[in-house]
């Protein structure tokens, strides 16, 4: 997997798993409180932009074994997530 340098998530030792959460429609502030626990200080807006910058370009070059219209589905929860008003976090 390509690593982005200045990603938390991307250089994190348990990336695959939260990637894995990510896929599995878990919210990114339940990943947060996963980081915390594991003694990781990584964000709920560094579980966003890796979402969005970094995951998708993932999937994609490893050719994940969901099929186009699960991964247009989650790209777009995702995105509908994303744009919300986030005041209530």
């Amino acid at each position: 997997m390509r690593r982005e340098p200045r990603c938390k998530v991307c250089c994190s030792p348990n990336r695959s798993l939260y990637e894995e959460e990510l896929l599995r429609g878990n919210p990114c502030v339940a990943l947060e409180r996963l980081a915390k626990s594991k003694g990781e200080n990584i964000s709920l807006q560094s579980f966003h932009r890796h979402l969005r910058r970094h995951l998708e370009s993932t999937i994609k070059k490893h050719n994940v074994s969901l099929k186009r219209s699960r991964v247009r589905a989650f790209f777009r929860r995702a995105f509908d997530f994303l744009t919300k008003d986030q005041t209530t976090f």
